[in-house]
């Protein structure tokens, strides 16, 4: 699966394939990119495994999008 577009939107980052999935998963699972200004999240690079946000630390494979359970349950907003 390759990553076509990337945004951020009501606390869930979205990916849209190039097989013209849209997929997306909470930013709740990731605190970093949930308190990261918008300039912060657009660094970003993207490659076979994932997306890495260098600046953040951060990275996401792309396989986690099509998990089960895209919003966590029963966790606390930081």
């Amino acid at each position: 699966m390759e990553v076509k577009k990337l945004w951020f939107e009501n606390d869930k980052i979205y990916i849209l394939t190039t097989e013209g999935k849209t997929l997306w998963q909470s930013l709740l699972w990731y605190p970093r990119l949930l308190h990261a200004s918008d300039s912060q999240r657009e660094k970003y690079s993207i490659d076979a495994m994932g997306i890495r946000w260098e600046e953040l630390d951060e990275d996401i494979s792309i396989e986690s999008f099509e998990y089960d359970d895209p919003e966590p349950r029963d966790v606390a907003r930081l």
